[in-house]
C-alpha cells in the first residue's frame, strides 16, 4: 500500500500511539477495513494492518479531534473482544480528556455570532413573549402559502398570549426561525440574522488542517456561499476531506451554476422531483454548492445514508437510524459522524446523555428531491418501508387513550 502522509497533533498523536498497539491483528484489520467502507478515500490507500495512520487520518479529516473522540470510544475501542484490553484503553482515553481539559474548550462554531448571541439572549429575557430570526442567512423554507401561514400563526399567538396572562407566574418564550419579518410588533420581536462578515466567513471555511487555498480561491469560496455558515462548513468539509482541490470545487460549483441556469423545467426529467431553489430562498451558486456537498461524499454508503435520512423530520438516535437504514449500530455510529463531519447532518446536543442528531431543513429537501434517482432509489424505498414499520410499531405501543 501507499504512505499516506499525514500530521497530527502532539496530544492526540501520543494518544493515537498508545492505543493502536493494543488491539490484536485482528481487531486492527476490521478496525481499518471498516473506515475504508464508510469512508473511503484517502483511507483506501492505507494498510490494512496501519491502525496508527487510520487513526491519524480520521483526524485530519475531522473526524477526531482533542474534544471529539465519540468515534474512537464507541466504534474503534468495542472492536477488542478482551474485555481488560478494552477496559485498558477506555481509561487511557479518559486519562487524555482529563489532562486537555484545561487546554481545550468546546469548539467554538458560534464564535463569529457572539455579539448576535448576546442580543438575542438580551431580548429573550426582556423583550416580547415571541423573538423571530429573520433574514437571508436563515432558510427554513417559505412557499406559496406562507401570508396564510403567517396570519393563522399570529391567531394562534393571540391564543397563546391570553393563556399566557392566566398564569403570571409563566414565562413563556417562542424563539421562532424565518426568511421575512413577522408584521404584529405588538406580539413578535423581531431580530434580523445577516450573513457572516468575510472574517468571519474565512475562520469557518478555513477551519484547522486546510492550508492550500490562496487568496483568490478563498475570496471565490466565500463569495459563492454568501458568508452562510452551512454552506461555508460544506465547503470546508469537501476541502478538509481532500475530496477536490479548491480550483476543482470552485469549478465544479461553477458548472453546476452552467446546468442549473440552462435547464428548463420542460427539460426536467418527469421521474425527477424539481428542487425549488427561488422558493428555498437560495440562488444557483448556492444550489451548486449544496449539490457539491453531497455529490462529492467519499462512498455510496454516505451518500444512500445521506438520503435515506430525509425521512427523519427531527432528531433521531443512533439505534433509530440503525433500524431505518438496516445496518448494525455500530455502522450507523460510523456513518452519522461521517455525515457529520461532512456538514450534511448536526449533533443536536454534545452535552446530552444520548446523542441525537438532525438533518438541517434545507439540505433534507435537497435530499429529498434526489431520492428518486436511480443510483438510490431501491434503497430510499426499503429504508421508508423499515421507517414507517418502525413508527408504527411504537405507536402500537402507546396507551389507548
Amino acid at each position: 500500500m501507499a504512505e499516506v502522509e499525514i500530521e497530527s497533533t502532539p496530544g492526540l498523536q501520543q494518544l493515537f500511539r498508545d492505543i493502536s498497539p493494543k488491539f490484536n491483528p485482528t481487531e486492527t484489520e476490521n478496525v481499518v477495513q471498516s473506515m475504508k467502507r464508510n469512508y473511503g478515500g484517502k483511507f483506501n490507500l492505507l494498510d490494512n494492518q496501519d491502525l496508527l495512520s487510520c487513526l491519524e487520518l480520521l483526524e485530519k479529516h475531522g473526524h477526531v479531534s482533542d474534544n471529539k473522540l465519540i468515534l474512537i470510544e464507541e466504534f474503534v475501542v468495542l472492536t477488542i473482544s478482551n474485555k481488560e484490553s478494552q477496559q485498558s484503553i477506555k481509561e487511557t482515553i479518559e486519562s487524555f480528556k482529563a489532562s486537555r481539559q484545561a487546554q481545550v474548550g468546546p469548539e467554538k462554531e458560534l464564535q463569529a455570532r457572539h455579539d448576535d448571541i448576546k442580543k438575542i439572549t438580551k431580548k429573550l429575557e426582556t423583550g416580547h413573549m415571541v423573538l423571530n430570526l429573520f433574514g437571508s442567512a436563515v432558510h427554513c423554507g417559505a412557499g406559496k402559502g406562507r401570508q396564510e401561514l403567517e396570519s393563522s400563526f399570529v391567531q394562534f399567538l393571540g391564543r397563546l398570549s391570553e393563556f399566557d396572562c392566566k398564569d403570571k407566574k409563566t414565562a413563556l418564550k417562542l424563539l421562532l426561525t424565518s426568511r421575512t419579518q413577522l408584521q404584529d410588533t405588538k406580539k413578535v420581536d423581531n431580530f434580523e440574522v445577516k450573513s457572516l462578515e468575510s472574517s468571519s466567513s474565512e475562520k469557518i471555511l478555513l477551519s484547522k488542517g486546510i492550508t492550500n487555498v490562496n487568496t483568490h480561491q478563498k475570496d471565490k469560496l466565500i463569495g459563492i456561499s454568501k458568508g452562510i455558515p452551512l454552506l461555508l462548513k460544506g465547503l470546508a468539509a469537501i476541502l478538509r476531506q481532500e475530496r477536490k482541490s479548491p480550483d476543482d470545487l470552485i469549478t465544479g460549483v461553477h458548472k453546476g451554476q452552467a446546468v442549473a441556469s440552462k435547464k428548463s423545467k420542460s427539460e426536467e426529467d418527469a421521474k425527477e422531483k424539481t428542487f425549488d431553489f427561488q422558493e428555498e430562498g437560495v440562488d444557483i451558486g448556492q444550489l451548486s454548492a449544496i449539490r457539491e456537498m453531497f455529490d462529492t461524499l467519499p462512498t455510496d454508503r454516505l451518500k444512500m445514508s445521506a438520503v435515506s435520512i430525509s425521512l427523519f423530520c427531527g432528531p433521531f438516535s443512533v439505534s433509530t437510524a440503525a433500524k431505518v437504514l438496516s445496518i448494525s449500530q455500530s455502522e450507523a455510529l460510523a456513518q452519522l459522524e461521517g455525515l457529520v463531519t461532512g456538514a450534511i447532518i448536526f449533533v443536536v446536543n454534545e452535552e446530552a446523555k444520548e446523542r441525537m442528531y438532525d438533518i438541517h431543513p434545507l439540505l433534507r429537501k435537497y435530499a429529498d428531491s434526489i431520492k428518486d434517482d436511480a443510483k438510490f432509489l431501491r434503497d430510499y424505498m426499503e429504508a421508508k418501508g423499515r421507517f414507517h414499520e418502525h413508527f408504527m410499531s411504537n405507536l402500537g405501543k402507546l396507551p389507548n387513550i
